[in-house]
Formats: structure tokens, sequence, C-alpha cells
């Protein structure tokens, strides 16, 4: 794993790991859209930008699950485990959540969406919603387009290493005015895994481009003793590198 900063890190995955992944995802997709030919993506995402094809998602773009789609959903929740597991990830955590499988626009969403407590396209900490203060993030873009249709991740000031920054709110706008932060250089690739810590500010960015096809789950360290403060926690950059150091697909 290359780590371009103290909480964030990004490594590749090989040609094996990407193909399972995106074979379990398209079998996802079929069954969560009826008309969906198998073996032609391109052509899929192609109908979503225009309209022409439907899938049931929630306003942040996660696909729905439902009776039609539950197992395939499950094969592709123990592909992403399995590929945790070949990280030699799943040992150095408590829990996971589930994996959020998105489909999202390269369009900007209505004023109503945009306006949504937890609209992703806000700058966030995932804790401001009520995720556990000891959270790291895995996002991976398996299809489409990850240079219009993407997600922007900015260094942490030193102020928000404070325990009122990782209180639940009621609306990510209730979060404390963050400073100018730098925008985290990071080139999107298919196939690239981006770890970052739950400490990273972050947002979906949409730049009206093609639609793209993705997943994200959060983990929750094992190592986060009771007595630290969640500031300590979060400095304590070792830990994030324990974890994903061992990475070493592709």
């Amino acid at each position: 794993m290359r780590l371009l900063h103290p909480l964030l890190g990004i490594l590749m995955l090989d040609k094996e790991a990407l193909t399972a992944l995106q074979q379990a995802a398209e079998v996802l997709i079929h069954d969560s859209a009826p008309g969906m030919v198998m073996g032609d993506m391109p052509t899929f995402l192609k109908k979503v930008e225009r309209g022409d094809m439907h899938i049931d998602a929630t306003a942040g773009s996660i696909v729905k699950i439902s009776v039609h789609n539950f197992v395939s959903y499950a094969r592709f929740h123990q592909r992403v485990c399995k590929l945790l597991e070949q990280l030699k990830i799943l040992d150095k955590v408590t829990s996971l959540s589930l994996v959020n499988f998105r489909l999202m626009s390269g369009k900007m969403p209505d004023k109503k969406n945009l306006n949504r407590p937890y609209a992703t396209t806000k700058t966030h900490l995932d804790v401001w919603s009520g995720e556990p203060a000891d959270i790291a993030h895995v996002w991976v873009a398996l299809f489409g387009d990850v240079t219009n249709t993407t997600m922007e991740l900015f260094e942490p000031p030193d102020a928000i290493f404070q325990e009122k920054w990782f209180k639940t709110l009621d609306q990510y706008d209730q979060g404390e005015k963050l400073p100018k932060m730098k925008q985290i250089k990071l080139k999107h690739q298919i196939g690239q895994v981006i770890l970052f810590d739950g400490a990273c500010p972050h947002k979906t960015s949409l730049l009206n481009g093609q639609p793209r096809v993705s997943f994200d789950v959060k983990l929750c360290r094992k190592k986060m003793a009771a007595t630290q403060s969640f500031a300590s926690a979060y400095v304590t950059t070792d830990q994030f590198e324990e974890i994903f150091n061992n990475g070493k697909i592709g």
C-alpha cells in the first residue's frame, strides 16, 4: 500500500481480484435492473445516463436490497469480505458495516436531494451521522466514470482533533465550520482501493460526468483503547498503518 497521507493510503487490485469483484457486481446489477444484459456494462451505463434504465436506490445512490437481488447482494458481500481477508484486514477489526453498493449518476441531484441532512455531496465526517468514532473506510470503483463522478478527500486540519468534531449531529450543516482544507491529490482509477481514516473529511464530487459503480464499507478497529479520547485515537496514525500496511494485492 502507498500512503498519500498519514490517514489515507491506496493500492491497486490485481486483475484476478478486480475481475472477481466486477463479475459479482454485474450479477447484482442484473438482478437489480430488469432488462440489463449481462456482459455489456458500457451500454447499461449509457442507458442509465439517458434515463432508459432504472435501479431502485436510496437518495445516496445505494442500491436497495430486495427479494429479487438479495442472493446476489449476499454473494457480492462475501466477495468483498474475501478481499478484506486477502488484504489481512479482517483480523485487525472488530466489525464491519454492510457493504454499500452504489450506482452513482454523474449529474448533480435536484435541490431536494442536495438539502438532505446527510447528503454526501457536503464535506463531512461519517461520525456526524452517527457512525462509530473508530471507523476506517474502504472505497473501490468498479465501472464507469471515475474522473468526473468521484470522491474528494481532504487533509484534516489540526482543529478537527477535538472531541466536539466527533459528535453525532442532526445534519452535516451543523458541523463545525471547517477551515480551508487542502485537498489530497488522488488520481482515481477503476480497481483502486482507497483506505482512509474516519477523520478525513470527504464528499461526493459530481462534475456532470457519466455514471459510476462503486462500493464502500466501514471498519471498526480493534486497537481503540477505552481510555483514549477520540482525538488521540485518530492522531495515533500507526494504528491506521498497522491495519492497512499488510495489503499485498496488486
